[in-house]
């Protein structure tokens, strides 16, 4: 066996030029890959929202229809008829039979207008079986602890209650792209989302 101790095969390393091509084709890749998983993540969370919008739809569909069913009409609404219980819950309905609180009052309000930000939190909370963290306040702090962020939009005619999916903690309200609004008026949900989705 013969070894040859004078010769040592001689290392090789990258060079720089390989290096920085290695670089480049990772950039490359990564520029055209990034794009597609942020809309993958997109599509999901607005998914996420059209499914919770859904059951809120149909929750307060349910408490309409049990409003309708105790014999009451939006055109003969007293204070004594202004609320309806959904599984041991006991919601209040504005004058057209669409739940707009929880917190029992002695005095009601059957208006759709001046409706609070908890009111709305209230309806989201109970009527939802399983519903995710939400919060009324705007700060960062608050928002990053919640899943989503709920506000009223006022109206002359009809308050409406708008629930967004918090997507970017640090965004303001204002700047919402996935949220749902609840019509007190009407009760209709109406679901928002960026337009390129």
């Amino acid at each position: 066996m013969s070894t040859n101790i004078g010769h040592r095969e001689r290392q090789r390393g990258f060079t720089f030029i390989e290096l920085v091509a290695v670089i480049v084709l990772i950039s490359f890749l990564a520029a055209i890959a990034a794009p597609r998983f942020f809309d993958q993540i997109d599509n999901a969370q607005a998914a996420s929202l059209q499914g919770l919008a859904g059951g809120f739809s149909t929750g307060v569909a349910i408490g309409k229809a049990k409003w309708i069913t105790d014999g009451n009409s939006s055109s003969g609404i007293t204070t004594a008829s202004n609320r309806v219980d959904i599984d041991g819950i006991v919601f209040n309905v504005n004058a057209f039979g669409w739940v707009d609180s929880v917190t029992e009052s002695a005095n009601p309000n059957l208006n759709v207008t001046n409706q609070s930000a908890k009111d709305c939190q209230e309806i989201f909370e109970y009527i939802l079986q399983s519903p995710p963290r939400s919060t009324t306040k705007v700060d960062t702090v608050a928002r990053k602890k919640a899943q989503y962020a709920v506000s009223v939009i006022d109206g002359n005619n009809s308050d409406r209650c708008r629930y967004e999916l918090i997507v970017r903690a640090e965004e303001r309200p204002e700047r919402a792209e996935f949220y749902f609004d609840y019509e007190l008026l009407t009760g209709r949900v109406t679901i928002t989302l960026p337009e390129e989705l």
